[in-house]
């Protein structure tokens, strides 16, 4: 049995059943979700919020690598992206608060926290083609995108790259020129 409900997604729809009840889905492109505790993963073609049962983080795969993050409340969409060397776990108490008023999604990068090796190249052009890709995956559409330090530079990089998936960009300790080597 599996301990992760779903959320339908509108469109044109398809029945993929889990137990013994068929959900409405739109197909895009198959996504591979696990639930972090009780290891149970399946394939879907949009992946979902957390856990039903545990509240653990989900993990999706995107251009072959595994991302975890969490996602909270409803409303115009929040992407809250770490910087280095944390994780999606800095942000908990702005996932808690916001969430009150928003959709907020906190993610891992490729490397961090509970999210796989990178399987891109290390830029941040490739970080915002991935976050890009993340934000479809969800059907997120236009996104408030908020970075801390590296990932205030990933977000610029997914302001220059894909402006129609950005509502907003917030930099938190993050700098709009490089670093000095």
């Amino acid at each position: 049995a599996r301990c992760c409900r779903y959320t339908a997604a509108t469109m044109p729809p398809v029945a993929i059943p889990v137990t013994t009840m068929p959900i409405q889905v739109r197909l895009r492109t198959v996504f591979r979700i696990t639930c972090r505790r009780c290891r149970v993963s399946w394939s879907l073609g949009i992946p979902l919020q957390k856990c039903s049962i545990h509240g653990n983080p989900m993990k999706t795969t995107i251009d072959q690598t595994e991302i975890a993050w969490e996602d909270a409340g409803s409303g115009h969409p929040l992407l809250l992206v770490h910087g280095l060397p944390f994780q999606k776990g800095m942000w908990a108490p702005q996932l808690s608060a916001l969430s009150r008023k928003r959709r907020v999604i906190a993610l891992d990068l490729p490397g961090f926290g509970e999210s796989g090796p990178p399987r891109c190249e290390a830029s941040m052009d490739a970080i915002a083609d991935l976050l890009a890709g993340f934000c479809s995956a969800l059907s997120l559409g236009p996104v408030v995108f908020a970075g801390h330090s590296m990932g205030g530079y990933a977000g610029l990089a997914f302001a220059r790259r894909h402006p129609k998936l950005l509502r907003g960009l917030v930099m938190v300790a993050s700098r709009a020129i490089s670093d000095t080597p």
